[in-house]
């Protein structure tokens, strides 16, 4: 197995863990990949993570804010 084969699996079997606090890989991924669309600031993330994972307004806040100080 190549490594960015068994990157790639061991990335989708952690996706739903928790890497701090409210904040999983999946939720991780989606707002690194937000941020690096250019789509919105990420003050203004809230919205799009309530959207994309059925979260309520003050668990996609505490999952912003949880990820922005995973990129300090």
């Amino acid at each position: 197995m190549k490594l960015n084969e068994l990157k790639t699996q061991l990335k989708e079997t952690l996706k739903d863990n928790y890497i701090n606090g409210s904040l999983t890989l999946s939720q991780y991924d989606f707002l690194d990949d937000l941020r690096d669309s250019g789509i919105t600031n990420m003050f203004g993330a809230a919205p799009y993570l309530m959207e994309a994972f059925e979260l309520n307004k003050s668990e996609a806040k505490r999952v912003l804010i949880d990820w922005i100080k995973q990129n300090k």
